[in-house]
């Protein structure tokens, strides 16, 4: 149990080991600013949540913030019942925030998150973050980007799944003057007042090769 926030400083290395089940009690953060290493496996797998009966308002989510948290890397981890509330940037972001940093996700689930802006399972601003083989469902965001915001962030995804993704913009995501090569991936059953799979802008010029929308 989890009861307040969790800070991995700057220069310092946090791993976690598979199996681990870290449960929030209240709307804590976790912040990175060091190196997070969270590899669990596809038998026994690494979770980030809370009890939604005991804590209706969920936890703050994991918070990548500053090149220091760079050479984070996360596999097979589940991500679930993050908001991102209050003013920006803590308002955006639910699941996972990224903030001028490059981390790394494989065979993560990111799912049933919200944020009140931008972003509901991931929030990326100035931030190169790779997705391998995850899946992002089920999560919201009010104004842009149910599953993913990216912005000023070139983004890699391959083997990748955005589902039941919902937003005011950009059901799935919302990429915005952002390179994006999005590969071998299903964008499916988003839903959005605007655009319902991926919404983009600002010349994003996105690269998109043997996928389904």
């Amino acid at each position: 149990l989890v009861d307040s926030t969790i800070v991995v400083a700057s220069g310092e290395t946090l791993t976690i080991q598979p199996g681990a089940h870290l449960q929030f009690t209240a709307w804590y953060p976790f912040e990175i600013l060091g190196t997070l290493i969270a590899e669990g496996t596809e038998e026994d797998s690494i979770i980030f949540d809370c009890d939604t009966q005991t804590n209706p308002e969920g936890w703050h989510g994991l918070r990548f913030n500053g090149e220091g948290a760079s050479d984070s890397y996360l596999a097979y981890s589940r991500i679930s019942y993050g908001q991102a509330l209050s003013y920006w940037p803590l308002s955006c972001g639910g699941g996972i925030f990224c903030m001028s940093t490059s981390p790394t996700f494989s065979h993560c689930l990111i799912t049933s998150n919200s944020a009140a802006m931008y972003g509901g399972g991931i929030y990326c601003y100035n931030a190169p973050v790779t997705l391998e083989e995850c899946t992002i469902t089920n999560n919201s965001a009010s104004s842009q980007g149910g599953g993913m915001y990216a912005s000023l962030s070139p983004i890699s995804i391959n083997q990748s799944t955005f589902n039941y993704n919902t937003a005011g913009t950009g059901g799935g995501m919302v990429v915005i003057s952002s390179q994006m090569e999005l590969s071998n991936s299903v964008i499916t059953h988003n839903t959005a007042s605007t655009t319902g799979g991926i919404h983009c802008s600002g010349n994003p010029s996105p690269i998109i090769e043997k996928c389904i929308i």
